[in-house]
């Protein structure tokens, strides 16, 4: 085989494995803007968990308030909230 051939042969290899490529090229780019769909959604998820888990909290606070609060008025006037053991 001459030099020129085996450039030529070179070539086609080199088209024919573009050509098989292109498929799997295509299908990762498509995965990758799914992946950074997906980082996105996770992101806005943690943004809402931590807002959540705040809210959470505020919430668990005041009913301990609540709670402290009827026990004192339940010992001050009697009102029967609680069992008396």
């Amino acid at each position: 085989m001459t030099k020129e051939e085996m450039q030529e042969l070179r070539s086609l290899m080199g088209e024919v494995i573009d050509e098989k490529l292109k498929p799997i090229r295509e299908d990762i780019s498509g995965l990758k803007q799914e992946v950074a769909g997906l980082k996105k959604d996770v992101a806005a998820v943690k943004e809402d968990t931590g807002i959540i888990k705040e809210e959470a909290q505020i919430t668990r606070h005041s009913t301990n308030l609540l709670l402290t609060w009827a026990e004192k008025a339940d010992r001050s006037l009697n009102v029967g909230l609680y069992e008396k053991e």
